[in-house]
């Protein structure tokens, strides 16, 4: 099995990552979040704040990287992240469970996505890094 498809399996089997994007003075900055959907590896969808810090490093910085993992084994993707207030796209992926961080349903203004396209990425497995270009 390569490794993208050992890498793709793991993103399949959970739905949490580790969002890393840069702050406004260059740091890295890293947080766990749930994915909505994704494509592959080449795509993901999360759903956040407009009020969040990840949100103004997007807005000034692209650049992120995401960590998903299961027991010893990892695959970390790189690429950009983009922020969207489309609001077909919101209530495609609302779920009335989100009333409570989002009172004001699928078109609060605090509700928005951020999605991730990948690059390139690296699997992580026994003591073994192996790098691949996402297609």
């Amino acid at each position: 099995m390569s490794a993208e498809e050992r890498a793709l399996a793991i993103v399949n089997h959970n739905n949490l990552a580790m969002l890393g994007t840069v702050d406004e003075k260059g740091k890295p900055f890293i947080k766990a979040m749930l994915y909505v959907k994704n494509e592959g590896l080449k795509e993901f969808v999360f759903c956040s704040n407009t009020s969040s810090k990840r949100v103004r490093h997007i807005a000034d910085n692209p650049s992120a990287c995401l960590y998903i993992y299961e027991g010893y084994e990892g695959v970390m993707l790189t690429g950009n992240a983009e922020i969207s207030y489309d609001d077909d796209k919101r209530q495609a992926f609302w779920d009335d469970n989100m009333y409570y961080h989002y009172p004001q349903g699928p078109k609060d203004p605090d509700y928005m996505l951020v999605k991730f396209t990948a690059a390139a990425g690296n699997y992580y497995s026994e003591k073994q890094n192996e790098d691949f270009v996402v297609r």
